[in-house]
């Protein structure tokens, strides 16, 4: 049996509720507090029109139906839940029937008691008691239900510090807690909720983060503290989100704020801390209000607190755009990643199938109360012939779980998500191979895809070298052409005449040593222990085969030996003779080499080297965790047809603003030029994929003319806007400069002269369409994209104003 690593957290709950109704929230704050892991479920606020304090300055928002969905869309929750049956699909969001339930299908128990979905407090209760509370503690915490001493602050208290049921399936957690915790429910007056902040207090909501542990992903903008209504239901599900997101972020009511000078300063004392070096930022507090709200509200209230330092008080009023892909990332308000911990669990690779054993965090494993089916998330992780870069978009990923339906199994930008149990035994999913993956792109465009022979020859080459980094070993312009000369038996080489001094030349599949260890010499310049390593590491690899050239006495003609095939009689190639190995020995010259396997394929390879080249130069210096498939075929069910010289899913960086994977179309050329059908099938690929990355691929130089005009037409027609941030199809160019420099000792960056410090910026940031922008200027001599764009931007404006001159 093999094993896969599995990360388990809890199961993550979207919860649609109308600010308008408060009970409907209190109900929804209640559940949460409930809940193992409550505290990181969200909250999405349902409305018809867009409020107004969602609204920015110089922002088009977007419809409110639209909004919604991507607010369901960057929360990705396991299940939707309904306060009210049906909002969902008045709202127009489109989510799986099967994760879509009502707040009482959540609240409801079995006829056991235990949970139908997820793990409460009544087996945290159980596990906190048995590891700590049933022993005599020296400095106990004190566990507390905080109750607010003015019912105006309910709600608040509820959002900020969780508050149990008092009826209904769930009334009865409040007892496990204050029982098995020696808890109790304690009246707090408004102005005093900041004491529930320290350490030794603990409260329902810190009692549902119990054994997990959360990763930000992407930029963090230090801590936060929201200076909020406490009235507001809008403004409290936007702290309860913020917080949901994994941000450190305090509540300050404002009709307490001037009573809350001290507890803002002690917050940013603590919160003010030097980043290590070599960074010399600080972490700072922002804080925050509504969008309605004047700014000058907020900085009138910050000049009354003391700052620890310089830079240590930001101030804001404008909500993170979380619905939206590049805001939130723009915004820094990427949900963080929940973890209970990360396990070895069973598995087994059928074919193309996998069967994944199910886990259970330890705690929940023998407890009576948990869901059986529902109980908590697995998150599959690292995986013998899996990808790291999995497309999360709902077309690819049915595709992927088509088979087992979206019950049970799904993907997110996690990664592939399953449910677990103690009767969910075991899962059923596709191995998320490269195949695999790409097979579900093309299924969700309508075609059939497989891998083309040049796909085949092109993983043999990367397999012979060991790895795609590996290709340095045969990256060179040298020993690529001699490589091709030797499988087109190209390769010139003298004999003598018979009866004259004279030696003709002839064309062979074997290359004298000589010939060889020139070709390393120049791809390795001056490095004599290189060169020595190199043919090495080229013959342990079985690239080249070390023989020997001997003459036939009957037919004269040269035949090239492994030196297993040597004995004392030798067998002719051409005439099938026998003739005797040289009594005195071969001659010094007859020592010659020649490819092996995939080597051996003509045309360079079918076009691998570029191809592979391509792939080692993108994976290692654009996108440095990717899946990637070389050649590949697609075919419709009407007869059409794609084709590609390799496609890549590229995880973003984080200095990008996006998270959905990007997907890179290759088209490669060794030697030649690219072609009127190339360009086609580029604009085909910008069709079939919008906002793919287009690549063209050379181990030219450079382009032609005819080139550069057709990948400009390409290039104006990819920079138009796809959505925020994003482009239609951006265009990459590498040529011979990149695909044979990357091997390069020195810098990699000293291959483009006097542009080397540009280059390097672009890299070390790692924006992909910025990458794009600089390769079109480097080989096209076009203008940047931003200078494109602001050209595009002024003329509109022009244009607006010749219009309005015109009806006036």
């Amino acid at each position: 049996m093999e094993s896969s690593k599995v990360r388990i957290r809890p199961l993550r709950f979207a919860f649609l509720v109308d600010p308008r109704d408060k009970a409907s929230l209190q109900i929804v704050f209640e559940v949460n507090s409930a809940l193992w892991g409550g505290c990181y479920n969200f909250i999405i606020p349902l409305f018809k029109r867009v409020p107004t304090h969602y609204k920015r300055p110089h922002d088009q928002l977007p419809p409110a139906k639209e909004m919604l969905r991507g607010l369901v869309e960057a929360y990705q929750p396991d299940f939707l839940v309904e306060t009210k049956a049906g909002q969902a699909s008045q709202a127009g969001i489109n989510f799986p029937q099967k994760r879509l339930i009502t707040i009482d299908d959540l609240m409801s128990r079995d006829e056991r008691g235990r949970c139908n979905y997820g793990i409460d407090l009544r087996t945290v209760c159980n596990d906190l008691y048995k590891d700590a509370f049933r022993f005599i503690q020296r400095h106990p915490p004190k566990v507390v239900v905080p109750v607010s001493s003015d019912p105006r602050y309910k709600l608040f208290f509820a959002a900020a510090f969780g508050s149990f049921p008092e009826d209904g399936p769930m009334k009865d957690i409040e007892g496990f807690y204050t029982g098995a915790l020696d808890g109790k429910r304690e009246e707090i007056p408004p102005a005093s909720f900041s004491d529930l902040f320290k350490p030794e207090i603990v409260f329902p909501l810190k009692a549902t983060v119990h054994e997990l542990d959360t990763t930000r992903n992407g930029w963090s903008m230090g801590s936060h503290m929201f200076y909020i209504d406490p009235f507001s239901s809008h403004e409290l599900i936007e702290f309860w989100n913020l917080r949901a997101l994994g941000w450190k972020i305090r509540p300050m009511p404002i009709p307490l704020a001037t009573d809350l000078i001290d507890f803002c300063n002690a917050f940013l004392k603590k919160e003010y801390w030097p980043y290590p070096p070599p960074s010399n930022a600080f972490n700072m507090v922002q804080f925050q209000s509504a969008p309605h709200r004047p700014i000058e509200e907020l900085q009138a209230f910050v000049r009354n607190l003391t700052s620890p330092g310089p830079h240590a008080i930001s101030v804001t009023n404008r909500y993170p755009r979380i619905w939206e892909e590049w805001g939130r990332s723009a915004d820094h308000a990427e949900p963080y990643t929940v973890s209970n911990a990360t396990v070895d669990a069973d598995s087994s690779v059928i074919g193309r199938g996998l069967h994944l054993r199910s886990v259970l965090p330890e705690f929940a494993e023998d407890d009576p109360y948990a869901a059986q089916t529902y109980a908590c998330a697995n998150v599959l992780g690292d995986l013998e012939d899996g990808s790291p870069v999995i497309p999360w978009k709902s077309g690819v990923a049915s595709s992927l779980t088509h088979n087992f339906t979206h019950e049970k199994t799904w993907i997110s930008r996690e990664g592939i998500v399953t449910f677990a149990g103690r009767f969910t035994f075991a899962t059923h999913i596709q191995v998320p191979n490269a195949i695999n993956i790409f097979c579900a792109i093309a299924k969700s465009v309508g075609y059939d895809l497989k891998l083309s022979p040049s796909g085949r020859t092109c993983e043999q080459i990367i397999a012979a070298v060991g790895s795609l980094q590996m290709m340095r070993l045969v990256g060179t312009r040298d020993l690529i052409r001699l490589f091709d000369r030797m499988a087109h038996e190209d390769v010139e080489v003298e004999l003598e005449t018979e009866g004259s001094d004279r030696r003709r030349r002839v064309a062979k599949a074997f290359a004298p040593r000589e010939k060889v260890l020139e070709a390393i010499r120049r791809s390795n310049a001056d490095w004599e222990i290189a060169r020595t390593n190199h043919l090495d590491a080229l013959i342990h690899r079985n690239i080249l085969k070390l023989g020997i050239a001997l003459v036939c006495d009957h037919c004269s003609h040269k035949s090239w030996f492994s030196l297993e095939d040597i004995g004392q009689d030798m067998t002719c190639s051409r005439c099938s003779s026998k003739f005797p190995f040289p009594p005195a020995g071969p001659a010094k010259d007859a020592w010659a080499y020649r490819v092996s396997g995939a080597f051996a394929t003509s045309n360079y390879a079918q076009g691998a080297y570029c191809v592979a080249s391509a792939l080692a130069f993108i994976t290692e210096r654009i996108a440095r965790t990717a899946t990637w498939l070389p050649s590949f075929e697609m075919k419709h069910p009407d007869g059409s047809s794609f084709e590609a010289d390799f496609g890549l899913f590229a995880k973003p960086h984080s200095y990008e603003h996006t998270s959905t994977p990007h997907l890179f179309l290759g088209e490669c050329k060794s030697f030649n030029p690219f072609k009127p059908e190339d360009f086609a099938r580029a604009r085909k690929a910008a069709k079939l994929f919008p906002g793919s990355i287009l690549c063209f691929c050379t181990l030219n130089e450079g382009f032609s003319a005819y080139e550069i005009r057709e990948l400009i037409r390409l290039v104006n027609a990819g920079r138009k806007r796809l959505d925020v941030g994003k482009q239609t199809n951006p265009v990459l160019l590498l040529t011979g400069r990149e695909l044979f420099g990357q091997y390069r000792i020195e810098s990699p960056y000293e291959i483009y002269g006097d542009k080397k410090e540009m280059a390097e910026r672009v890299y070390m940031r790692n924006d992909i369409q910025d990458t794009c922008d600089f390769t079109q200027q480097l080989y096209l001599g076009i203008e940047s994209y931003y200078t494109w764009r602001e050209k595009k931007r002024q003329k509109l404006i022009a244009r607006r104003a010749a219009k309005k001159n015109a009806t006036t």
